[in-house]
């Protein structure tokens, strides 16, 4: 929740049309821990409103069932990050995040609020290594739903931009040797790419999986979609993963529903997913989670 006081800065900067032009932080929030949340040049401003309460219950879940990182794919300007840190400060964190604007955006955030244990691959993490163009569809220069995926989103794209693409073995040996505890996953098409280069560890640290999967609205108009989600639970089913759909009502966690397949579907609510190894379904809290 925004205080009194960053609520009226907020409006006063944002009526003079300052915001693309100017740089000020301002106090918050968050789960009753102060945030410094800076705005740079106008970004940032989406720190001000973490009120998706089910991803912070969501995180409470995962985060009390392992220990270890916490992997972030897909930074963007940080909000999973704050999360974590309002919840388990200690937690070591690893970002990977391909959009140089978002990285450099993180840095300050993270520099402001002091928080440790902190590591950002200024790099798209894939199964391929290289470059890659960055398709962005928004003028916003952190666009959420940019994608490395060609044509993910149709051709609605306002431009692209060269950034590199690792695999996770190329990164691994500069991390600790903690395992990997909960990994987040949102990157816009691109998750089996991600999951298909860290699989030995699915296998080895066997983390628990957050990860937002768009719908595929229609098997005839968007085939390659589908595709890649169908290698995707082949892949979770391969390493006995099952896959838990999150449902929400007024904004909270409502349930975990399990399903043997996401399908074609045009429901955008039924996009986040938790993938559970089969071995830690009974530390899931028995009143949210059912099955279809």
């Amino acid at each position: 929740m925004m205080t009194a006081l960053s609520r009226l800065l907020y409006r006063i900067r944002s009526r003079l049309r300052l915001l693309p032009y100017v740089n000020f932080e301002l106090p918050t929030w968050c789960q009753n821990k102060r945030l410094v949340v800076p705005i740079l040049r106008g970004l940032g401003r989406s720190n001000l409103f973490l009120d998706e309460m089910w991803m912070f219950r969501l995180l409470e879940i995962a985060l009390a069932i392992r220990s270890g990182l916490f992997l972030d794919v897909g930074v963007n300007e940080g909000q999973t990050l704050i999360k974590l840190k309002a919840l388990d400060p200690t937690r070591g964190y690893v970002g990977f995040e391909p959009n140089p604007t978002c990285v450099a955006y993180v840095e300050e955030l993270v520099h402001r609020n002091g928080y440790s244990g902190i590591q950002i691959f200024p790099t798209a993490l894939s199964d391929q290594s290289g470059f890659l163009q960055l398709h962005f569809f928004s003028d916003c220069l952190t666009d959420s739903s940019a994608s490395i995926v060609p044509n993910f989103r149709g051709n609605t794209q306002t431009r692209t931009r060269l950034v590199s693409c690792c695999q996770f073995r190329e990164a691994e040996t500069a991390l600790s040797s903690e395992p990997l505890a909960v990994v987040k996953i949102d990157v816009e098409g691109a998750e089996y790419g991600v999951l298909k280069s860290m699989e030995h560890r699915l296998a080895s640290d066997r983390p628990l999986l957050l990860l937002e999967i768009l719908p595929v609205y229609s098997a005839q108009d968007w085939p390659e979609r589908l595709e890649r989600q169908q290698k995707l639970e082949a892949l979770l089913k391969l390493h006995h993963y099952l896959l838990f759909r999150v449902n929400k009502s007024g904004g909270s966690l409502a349930g975990l529903e399990e399903v043997e397949v996401i399908g074609v579907h045009g429901e955008i609510e039924w996009s986040d997913y938790l993938a559970c190894p089969s071995e830690l379904k009974s530390s899931l809290p028995g009143d949210l989670h059912s099955r279809v």
